[in-house]
């Protein structure tokens, strides 16, 4: 999936991750509370956690990937 799909699944309330992610991280746009929330599962730790930030943080290596997939 190139990076215009990944704002178009953003924009609909998906999750979207990379394949060069860790497992059980994605990224979703929170359609209450308008914000972007990065989910990551902590193998060290028992309970996921979440990253939220208000902007797109993405690097330059993100934007160009292909390997954006949809989490179901």
């Amino acid at each position: 999936m190139k990076f215009s799909e990944v704002v178009d699944s953003l924009m609909e309330y998906k999750h979207i991750s990379r394949s060069g992610w860790a497992d059980g991280k994605f990224l979703y746009l929170d359609k209450e509370q308008n914000w972007f929330a990065y989910h990551i599962k902590d193998d060290c730790e028992e309970d996921d956690y979440e990253c939220i930030t208000y902007r797109l943080n993405l690097s330059p290596e993100d934007i160009i990937a292909d390997d954006w997939n949809i989490v179901e």
